[in-house]
């Protein structure tokens, strides 16, 4: 039992002790530096509590970066998911979690989808958001809700609100 008392007290030391990251947006202008350092054309931007997801893409690929400073060292902390761009649509759903809203991340890769697209609507568990995304190729919505989402389903509409696509995530 001594030694178990033992044992414990020395992991809470470790972990008392430990360094934590603390990750903080980055500002507009080092967002800009960093997306030109890195060549990178945004085709959206949000920010989050302590990330910037930047949606990004070629003719062959779609990209979500999320992108971080961490501690005073102003490191940039990145992750990227990239998808091909086969379909017409590509989405990336987050669904969130205590600490970080939902959101969709959604690619137009059909330049007649582009052109057509006035508005997206998206249901989180029940709550749509609407957004315009008139000649927009890549777009992110966020969920209003705190809470991480269930259930995410997209509408496209276009000119006089025709349907143009419908697909529960």
């Amino acid at each position: 039992m001594k030694k178990l008392s033992i044992v414990a007290l020395c992991v809470i030391f470790i972990i008392g002790c430990s360094k934590v990251a603390n990750y903080s947006v980055p500002t507009e202008q080092q967002l800009i530096d960093f997306l030109r350092s890195e060549d990178i054309t945004p085709l959206d931007i949000h920010f989050f509590k302590d990330t910037a997801v930047v949606l990004h893409g070629t003719e062959f690929s779609n990209t979500v970066s999320f992108i971080s400073y961490e501690n005073i060292k102003k490191e940039h902390v990145i992750n990227s998911s990239t998808t091909g761009n086969d379909n017409p649509l590509t989405f990336i759903p987050y669904k969130g979690s205590d600490r970080d809203p939902s959101f969709i991340a959604i690619f137009l890769n059909d330049s007649q989808l582009v052109a057509d697209a006035a508005k997206i609507i998206v249901d989180f568990d029940g709550t749509p958001t609407e957004t315009e995304i008139e000649n927009r190729r890549g777009i992110i919505v966020s969920s209003p809700n705190p809470k991480p989402t269930k259930k995410m389903n997209v509408l496209i509409y276009g000119n006089e609100n025709r349907l143009l696509y419908s697909n529960e995530l």
